[in-house]
């Protein structure tokens, strides 16, 4: 018989606590919920909620699967923000330009530039950020 997982994230470094405590908040607003909307639903006080999204009180694995639920979010939107995934992002990036010469970069930079055109257009979109190779 398996046990529930009641792995909690105070057991993760403090700034990722603070990251996914910041995450549930943002979620929260993105679902257009209140914080006593959200304790309504899990059987909460609105103080506690307000705690759990400013890190004072962390949740279990359960719990955060609660809120992806409750958001109709990922899992993975609780626990990486926007910034995370770009940092990773633009590390992996770097790393594979490491070793281009510097025309073979701007190649890259061109052909980036022509996609992500292509995609804006795809989805309607400009390019507003007027990036030129």
């Amino acid at each position: 018989m398996s046990q529930p997982n009641h792995a909690s994230v105070s057991e993760y470094p403090p700034d990722m606590r603070k990251s996914v405590a910041s995450n549930i908040a943002t979620q929260r607003r993105k679902a257009g919920m209140t914080q006593s909307d959200v304790g309504r639903i899990l059987g909460l006080e609105k103080e506690t909620v307000c705690r759990i999204e400013s890190g004072k009180i962390s949740v279990t694995i359960d719990r955060l699967q609660e809120f992806s639920n409750i958001f109709q979010c990922s899992f993975h939107d609780l626990l990486f923000d926007e910034n995370q995934e770009r940092h990773a992002l633009t590390s992996v990036i770097t790393k594979m330009l490491d070793d281009l010469s510097e025309e073979e970069r701007k190649s890259v930079l061109r052909i980036m530039t022509e996609t992500v055109g292509l995609f804006a257009a795809k989805q309607g979109k400009s390019n507003a950020r007027g990036v030129s190779a």
